[in-house]
């Protein structure tokens, strides 16, 4: 369900207004996109993307002030310029472009906010179990001073791998967007502890750190979380709205694994729990309004008022909702697997090179015997001894022939790796997920804007 002529179809289908069928404002909307008001602004703005050469990294102010510099015209044949009114046209042109696939959304570049940080990595290894027995390098010495600790005849030892832990075992990929830096001394530890992507924006986020996201989200191939913080204000009541809007778009391109977002901080509750201090909202926010009488309050709350008067809580926050998606021991499961494959593959290999081990002591003995004699002489004597070694030499390369002939035949049945668990979380109020259909999430999203639980 995405497009003009599907929501008008919709809205007949249904017999609701069309506004009722968005979540956002209509211009805004992806959901939207291919009016005939979006169609003109699309094709304004591929044109002039064409005729500039523009491919990828671009970042929609190069293309401002290309249009300045060169005298270009708007689609009305207005004249371009350097205007808040025309960057303002500018940006909804090159989102009707990338809503209706005429320029890709990878092309763009978002140099307004700060880069994601990323602590989580898909494993660089293949994680399942195995036992590997390197092959026998087995040399009789040379003369020297002291030959004798020199013969080394041991059976080589099975070696265990694949039950190592990396963060990117984890069942989930964690993603925590917050709407301003001035939390990072706080957020980012925990995020680089918790093995968290940690996402920061001056206001709201772009399409760019949207796609982004959601292809990474692919890469790792398992089902993500992300917890939103904004303040409580007009603004950080929609920024998780608009968020989790491009999430559901553009998903259906870049992203097949399920996701969910749930805003945890600021809220309601939250303020009158701990007794934060109002603002007034700017008299010039035409949402004010709307949002003092949805959230039933007389002003808006800063994030960073939670912290000054309640150090700990925010942190808090964030380690309670991450807690129910990570598995805290399994590390110590791998740990306890591997001591156990480890055990179990010696064994087997003790068991089935019995024979092996025991001509090799007897070989040793022999060795270090011939070994002995030859010491007070070993200068002059060292042709004689490696002829005297050398049948034995052969006799050590054919129980290695034997070892190796073990060491290929050797398959034993490992146990199964554990899978990481989690406890059961109830996620029925969170914002968006990946699992619901059209109607549905867009009634979750009419809810939140009616101040109702999802």
């Amino acid at each position: 369900m995405r497009g003009y002529q599907a929501i008008k179809e919709l809205s007949k289908e249904t017999g609701q207004p069309i506004p009722s069928l968005l979540a956002l404002a209509r211009q805004n909307d992806p959901f939207f996109g291919g009016s005939p008001a979006n169609v003109d602004l699309a094709t304004w703005f591929r044109g002039i993307w064409r005729n500039a050469g523009f491919s990828q990294g671009v970042h929609l102010r190069r293309v401002h002030y290309q249009l300045v510099s060169t005298g270009a015209k708007r689609h009305d044949d207005r004249a371009y310029e350097n205007t808040l009114q025309c960057w303002d046209y500018l940006c909804q042109a090159g989102k009707a472009a990338r809503y209706l696939g005429y320029v890709s959304p990878t092309a763009f570049e978002d140099r307004r906010n700060p880069p994601p940080h990323n602590n989580v990595y898909a494993r660089w290894d293949d994680p399942n179990p195995s036992a590997y027995i390197p092959s026998p390098e087995w040399q009789l010495p040379e003369i020297t001073v002291d030959i004798a600790e020199d013969i080394n005849l041991s059976l080589p030892q099975p070696e265990i791998s694949g039950y190592d832990y990396q963060d990117a075992d984890q069942p989930y990929h964690l993603v925590l967007f917050v709407e301003k830096s001035t939390m990072n001394d706080v957020l980012e530890p925990i995020c680089q502890e918790l093995g968290m992507d940690y996402i920061t924006s001056l206001g709201f986020q772009s399409i760019t750190t949207v796609v982004n996201l959601l292809q990474r989200i692919q890469r790792l191939d398992k089902p993500c979380r992300i917890a939103y913080i904004s303040d409580f204000d007009p603004a950080g009541d929609f920024m998780p709205v608009g968020v989790a809007r491009q999430i559901e778009y553009w998903a259906q391109n870049y992203c097949s694994k399920e996701v969910k977002l749930q805003p945890i901080c600021l809220t309601h509750d939250q303020v009158e729990e701990w007794n934060l201090p109002t603002i007034p909202i700017k008299e010039s926010d035409l949402r004010a309004n709307g949002f003092m009488e949805r959230r039933n309050c007389n002003g808006a709350v800063e994030l960073d008022a939670l912290e000054a008067l309640h150090p700990g809580e925010l942190a808090r926050i964030v380690r309670e909702w991450a807690e129910p998606y990570r598995d805290t021991e399994y590390s110590e499961k791998l740990s306890e697997a591997q001591n156990s494959a480890q055990e179990y593959v010696t064994q087997e290999w003790q068991a089935q090179t019995h024979s092996e081990a025991a001509d090799l002591g007897l070989y040793k003995a022999q060795a270090i015997q011939v070994v002995r004699s030859y010491e007070s002489r070993l200068q002059a004597l060292a042709d004689e001894m490696a002829m005297e070694l050398e049948p034995i030499q052969k006799r050590i390369e054919a129980v290695r022939q034997v070892v190796q002939e073990r060491i290929d035949d050797f398959s034993p049945a490992l146990p199964e790796r554990p899978e990481p668990e989690t406890d059961y979380v109830d996620e029925y109020d969170v914002l968006f997920d990946s699992n619901r259909d059209y109607m549905d999430q867009l009634a979750v999203y009419q809810a939140r804007k009616n101040g109702e639980a999802a």
